[in-house]
């Protein structure tokens, strides 16, 4: 701001801002935000109840709503990749369970698979967590789930038109790019 005399602004959509998270941060930490965030000229919520979160916290002063965007010329609609004689649907997300639920998604996949076998569930992130990868063993359905790390923008994209649907089952969102992707 102050080398090049442009203004400064922060798009926020980190979910630790908002109550029903349950996260809570510390004194100090927030001491430091706040200082930072009253120095910028606006800061940029993906969402109203995100803006109400972080003026109940005394973060910032001015607030432009402005969604999670996304790159269009990747994210697209486009013409379906996927295989009409197999339904994979696909679960982006950091994999922190407390927060994406994702035992909730994999019970409901083990449930399904009682009915159906027609179908997989191919997981993206760029974090791992074992105790997932072990539930995934104690509910039988290893062969149906696919823990596929970390994708770059295109294969990510490329993973999503095959798909036929996202599955999001979070306890708590702002507003989740992959739905907007």
């Amino acid at each position: 701001q102050k080398i090049y005399s442009i203004p400064v602004v922060v798009s926020e959509h980190w979910h630790g801002y908002l109550s029903e998270s349950g996260h809570v941060i510390a004194p100090f930490q927030l001491r430091i935000i706040r200082f930072l965030a009253n120095r910028v000229q606006a800061i940029l919520p993906v969402t109203h109840h995100m803006q109400k979160s972080l003026q109940k916290l005394q973060i910032g002063h001015t607030y432009y709503i402005v969604p999670n965007v996304v790159d269009t010329q990747i994210f697209s609609p486009q013409q379906s990749k996927r295989n009409p004689n197999q339904f994979d649907f696909i679960h982006i997300s950091t994999l922190k369970d407390d927060t994406k639920n994702v035992s909730g998604i994999l019970r409901a996949v083990a449930e399904l698979h009682k009915t159906r076998k027609d179908f997989r569930l191919n997981i993206v992130s760029e974090n791992t967590n074992k105790d997932l990868e072990e539930y995934v063993l104690t509910l039988d359905i290893e062969h149906i789930v696919t823990f596929c790390g970390y994708k770059n923008r295109e294969e990510l994209s490329d993973m999503m038109q095959a798909s036929i649907a996202l599955l999001l089952f979070s306890n708590y969102e702002s507003l989740p790019c992959v739905i907007v992707e």
